[in-house]
């Protein structure tokens, strides 16, 4: 990390200091007092179904602290994905309850307008598929345009776009085509997209995904580089040897869908047996 990046993550370790982690930055109802003690974000009791009888997530407890580094492990098909959209808000539990800094996001926190734009400016998530996430027709109006929809316009959204375009490395990429660059190159631009908003919480689903061995290794790097600067993140993957890297500690998820153990990255990839049974390794 150079010194210019190194300048950028500590700005962005103070400014995540000074943010009160509740939901009193969601207007309209004060934060409770424990709201400072509460979780980024929790699950209590969530079941997802797709259809009646087809279960995605069935009695899904998770908490997510402040600062911390999650991985979300499992099988393909174990209900990561859906897990990671219930977290981003993108899908309402079928049963049980998501809560984001103490505070219940249901059907009415959803109706405000301006407490669900709060949630979404505060929470970014970077989905599997890039291509499904970029759709300007340049990589400068790509991560231009979610800090624009906040308001932000002239000097201050080119300062913005050019903080991100230099923090993900990519300002020669700036007025290309985001769908004619290689598949890290994507990751980077949509990467760089989310990061343009200045989020506190970064989902991430299978980031690792069809990136070559050095695209790889800049990622895991990348990534603990955030979590060191304040990030809260949460990976949903399969790639034990990213996971390994980044996260502090973990979830496992059957192909039952139900949680099967939860501890310490280090204890969980530990043992062999349980990833096993969950299918993570031969």
């Amino acid at each position: 990390m150079n010194a210019r990046h190194a300048v950028h993550f500590a700005a962005v370790k103070a400014e995540s200091a000074r943010a009160v982690p509740s939901c009193a930055d969601m207007p309209t109802n004060p934060a409770p007092p424990t709201a400072a003690l509460a979780p980024a974000l929790a699950l209590q009791g969530v079941s997802y179904e797709y259809a009646p009888g087809i279960p995605a997530l069935l009695e899904v407890h998770l908490e997510v602290p402040v600062g911390q580094s999650l991985a979300l492990l499992g099988a393909n098909g174990s209900g990561k994905s859906t897990l990671l959209k219930i977290l981003a808000g993108l899908l309402m539990p079928t049963r049980g309850r998501m809560l984001a800094w103490g505070t219940p996001l249901d059907r009415r926190f959803w109706q405000d307008d301006a407490r669900a734009s709060a949630f979404r400016r505060r929470v970014g998530l970077l989905m599997q598929n890039s291509d499904a996430q970029l759709f300007c027709t340049t990589v400068w109006e790509e991560i231009a345009f979610g800090p624009a929809q906040l308001g932000l316009e002239g000097h201050a959204l080119q300062a913005r776009v050019q903080e991100a375009l230099e923090l993900l490395q990519i300002g020669p990429l700036a007025g290309r085509s985001p769908h004619r660059l290689s598949g890290g190159e994507k990751k980077k631009v949509a990467l760089a997209a989310i990061l343009a908003l200045k989020p506190e919480i970064l989902l991430l689903d299978e980031p690792s995904t069809g990136l070559d061995p050095r695209s790889q290794a800049w990622l895991a790097a990348f990534l603990s580089q955030l979590h060191a600067a304040g990030h809260t993140l949460v990976l949903a993957s399969h790639d034990l040897d990213l996971v390994g890297k980044v996260c502090i500690s973990g979830v496992i998820l059957g192909e039952d869908h139900r949680v099967m153990a939860s501890g310490s990255i280090p204890r969980l990839l530990g043992d062999s047996a349980l990833l096993r049974q969950a299918n993570l390794i031969a």
